[in-house]
C-alpha cells in the first residue's frame, strides 16, 4: 500500500464513531478488528486459532515488539510462529489479550490441561482402590452405578473430590452382591424397623431423634461422609467430613464430635447443594443454565450471580435426593457454550 493510502487509511480509523474498536491490517493488507487495547496476541487468534497458539513474536510496521503491546488504528502487523506450540498461561494472567476469541482459546486450553491432570489423578487413585478389591469390579458397570457414563467421567469426579471412597466401596459391594432373594414376610417387619434419623436423615452415633442441622457451610447429601459437632443452641451440626469449617471447629474443641451417618431417606426428601460455574460472559447465558438445570427437573432455591472482566460467576443452590444425582447435572451444565468450569461447593 502506497504511503499516502496507508496514511489516508489510518486518518479514516481515527476517525470512527466506535472508539471501543481499533483497526489493523495483515501484511497482505487485510483488515481486522480488534477491542481497543488489543495486542499481537489478539491479532494472532483474530487471524486463525492455529496462529495464536504457536506466536511467539510479532513486527508492528516491521520492528519486533513486545507481544504485550497495545496495537494502534492503521498499524501493519506481523505474526512470528513457531512450528509447534501452545498457548501461555501468563498471556492471560498479565492482561495480555482483549478479545473474547484470544480469552476463550486460552482459557479453553488451560482447562484442558488441569482436566487432563485431574483425570490423571482420579485414576491412579481409583485404582489404588480397587486393586484392594477381590473380585477387580468392571469399571464400566461401576462409572454407570455411580452416575457416569464411562470410566474416564468417574476419573475426573474421583480426581475432584466429588465423590467419596466410601460411595465408591458401596458401589462396588452392589456389584458383587449375589443375586437377590424373594422378600418374605419376615424380612419386611425388620425392614419397617429401620431407622429414618429424623428430618435431616441422620444418625448420631448410631440413634435417631436427636435434634440435628445440616450445616449451611458445607450442606451435606447423601452418600457424603459425615460427622456431627455439638453446638450451644442448633443441636449438633452436621458436616461433610472434608468442611474446613468442621476441621477448625474439631482442632479447638475435638470432644464436641460425634459419629453420624444417613438413616434410611423418607419419601420425597430432598437436600440442598452449591454449585458453582465459571463462564465466559455473555448474553442469554443464564437463560441457557437454567434450560439445562430444568432439563434435570431439578428446584433451583437460589441464585447468585457477577461478572467481572469478560468471566461471569454463578452459585445455584440446588435440591438434589443424593449427591450421586449431580455427575450428570454437572456433566450437562459444563456443555453449555461458554462455560469454563462447574464446581460443586
Amino acid at each position: 500500500m502506497a504511503e499516502s493510502g496507508k496514511e489516508d487509511l489510518a486518518a479514516a480509523f481515527k476517525t470512527e464513531l466506535f472508539n471501543d474498536t481499533i483497526y489493523v491490517l495483515t501484511p497482505h493488507g487485510k483488515v481486522l478488528s480488534l477491542p481497543t487495547g488489543a495486542t499481537p496476541i489478539d491479532f494472532a487468534y483474530a487471524l486463525h486459532s492455529s496462529i495464536g497458539d504457536r506466536c511467539r513474536g510479532a513486527k508492528v510496521e516491521g520492528q519486533i515488539v513486545p507481544l504485550s503491546t497495545p496495537l494502534e488504528n492503521g498499524q501493519r502487523v506481523e505474526i512470528i510462529t513457531a512450528k509447534e506450540g501452545h498457548p501461555s498461561v501468563n498471556w492471560l494472567y498479565e492482561g495480555w489479550v482483549k478479545s473474547n476469541k484470544a480469552i476463550g482459546k486460552i482459557r479453553a486450553y488451560i482447562r484442558q490441561q488441569n482436566a487432563d491432570t485431574v483425570r490423571e489423578e482420579g485414576r491412579v487413585q481409583l485404582d489404588k482402590q480397587l486393586a484392594k478389591l477381590t473380585p477387580k469390579p468392571n469399571l464400566q458397570e461401576l462409572a454407570e452405578n455411580l452416575g457416569y457414563k464411562k470410566p474416564e467421567d468417574l476419573y475426573t469426579a474421583v480426581g475432584q473430590g466429588e465423590i467419596s471412597n466410601r460411595a465408591i466401596q458401596k458401589a462396588c459391594g452392589t456389584l458383587n452382591e449375589p443375586p437377590p432373594v424373594p422378600v418374605s414376610e419376615t424380612t419386611i417387619v425388620k425392614q419397617s424397623k429401620i431407622k429414618k434419623g429424623g428430618k435431616n436423615g441422620v444418625l448420631i452415633d448410631g440413634e435417631d431423634g436427636l435434634m440435628t442441622t445440616l450445616a449451611k457451610c458445607c450442606k451435606p447429601a447423601p452418600p457424603d461422609d459425615i460427622v456431627g459437632f455439638v453446638t450451644r443452641d442448633r443441636g449438633i451440626s452436621v458436616h461433610r467430613k472434608t468442611c474446613p469449617s468442621f476441621r477448625h471447629l474439631a482442632e479447638h474443641a475435638p470432644e464436641k464430635v460425634l459419629d453420624a451417618s444417613w438413616a434410611a431417606l423418607q419419601e420425597g426428601q430432598v437436600f440442598a447443594v452449591d454449585i458453582e460455574i465459571r463462564a465466559q460472559d455473555r448474553s442469554g447465558l443464564l437463560r441457557d443454565v437454567s434450560d439445562a438445570l430444568a432439563r434435570h427437573k431439578l428446584n433451583v432455591t437460589a441464585v447468585q450471580t457477577q461478572s467481572r472482566d469478560l468471566e461471569a460467576s454463578m452459585r445455584f443452590t440446588l435440591e438434589v435426593k443424593q449427591v450421586t444425582d449431580l455427575p450428570r447435572v454437572l456433566a450437562s451444565l459444563g456443555d453449555v457454550k461458554g462455560v469454563l468450569s462447574v464446581t460443586r461447593l
